[in-house]
């Protein structure tokens, strides 16, 4: 849930700068009147609304803006193969480095490996500057057996400069997966601990940009949990388990 509240939030910050970049976008009243509808369904999570009404928007004027939401909409309910239609129809229109990481990640869905690691260096090729694709290109990897590769990705992630800090968090959550599944326990450990650190702080500074939610925070502490008792700290174990139902 967190990882989808905060995909909104990114995608409603790209939706806003794809509007003032695009003054055409104004000029078409019935194209316009969808994808605000559009946008306004995607905030309030009426997914099934939002397809409706941006399939109605690209069938009056094909937009790679809107079909990259269109796509990002579908993948949310599941229909991987529609998101990759509508994401190669955007990138027929223009390349962007952008559309390539999200193609990458619904090539990742759809368990097509190769496609994806192959779209995430067409993506980092064009821009190497934002650490969400490195993490992209890290859980790929994952996928594919690569751990050692994914772990020295992922650290490339977590070495770029972040204007979000709940990346961060999730960066060190993902890293706290690798780590267990190479056999290091005890750095999963301090990794899950340090995104708690971060996620925790967020929420309790309130902050509007970046939401972090109850069950994140919970599910941290589950997984912390289950690796304290794995390794025999059963009173560490039943500590964050406590502290995971003390979250609301």
């Amino acid at each position: 849930m967190k990882r989808i509240l905060f995909a909104i939030m990114c995608l409603s910050i790209f939706i806003v700068a794809c509007e003032r970049q695009d003054n055409a976008f104004f000029d078409d009243t019935e194209f316009n009147d969808f994808v605000v509808s559009g946008k306004s369904k995607m905030n309030t999570g009426d997914l099934k609304g939002v397809i409706e009404d941006l399939t109605k928007a690209v069938e009056i004027k094909p937009d790679a803006d809107t079909f990259i939401i269109l796509a990002q909409a579908k993948l949310w309910t599941g229909d991987a193969q529609g998101a990759l239609v509508d994401i190669n129809k955007a990138l027929d229109i223009k390349e962007d480095s952008s559309f390539y990481m999200r193609r990458a990640e619904i090539q990742q869905s759809l368990g097509n490996f190769p496609e994806a690691l192959s779209d995430i260096e067409k993506s980092l090729a064009m821009n190497d500057k934002e650490g969400w694709s490195y993490a992209v290109k890290s859980k790929i990897k994952f996928d594919m057996g690569d751990n050692e590769g994914a772990l020295a990705d992922i650290n490339e992630a977590m070495g770029k400069s972040e204007k979000w800090q709940s990346n961060k968090g999730l960066y060190y959550s993902d890293r706290a997966k690798i780590k267990l599944e190479i056999g290091d326990a005890q750095g999963a450990i301090e990794d899950i601990s340090e995104s708690l650190k971060i996620l925790e702080s967020l929420r309790k500074s309130n902050s509007i940009e970046e939401v972090v939610s109850p069950s994140e925070i919970q599910s941290l502490y589950q997984r912390r949990s289950d690796i304290k008792l794995s390794l025999g700290d059963e009173k560490g174990a039943l500590e964050d388990i406590e502290k995971s139902k003390n979250i609301v």
